[in-house]
């Protein structure tokens, strides 16, 4: 499953929430009982505050969402295939993004 918050950069998107992509379909989904692998995982800066989306994803995730076993983290600076311009997913060099990455998953036990 890829969960991947485009911001406000094109007119047909919005700020979501990892919450509001993902948490309302956790439900069915563990209705299978089943490792879910989040294979795109990852915030453009457009739109809101990336940072903050990301503490607010991963915070106390393995609590929240047991049956997530796995994330990959979309990381690619030249993206061009959902919109006509290319779209940096990059977070290599955001501070503030890798201390919130680094903060919350950091918390969780082992």
């Amino acid at each position: 499953m890829g969960i991947l918050n485009y911001g406000t950069v094109a007119n047909w998107s919005k700020w979501w929430s990892f919450k509001d992509i993902f948490g309302k379909h956790y439900k069915e989904l563990a209705q299978f009982n089943k490792p879910i692998m989040i294979t795109e995982f990852g915030c453009l800066k457009v739109g809101g505050n990336r940072n903050q989306w990301f503490s607010e994803a991963l915070r106390d995730l393995p609590q929240k969402y047991p049956l997530v076993k796995s994330i990959v983290y979309f990381h690619f600076s030249d993206d061009n295939t959902t919109t006509q311009q290319a779209l940096n997913w990059y977070f290599l060099n955001d501070k503030a993004t890798i201390h919130s990455i680094i903060k919350e998953t950091s918390a969780w036990k082992n």
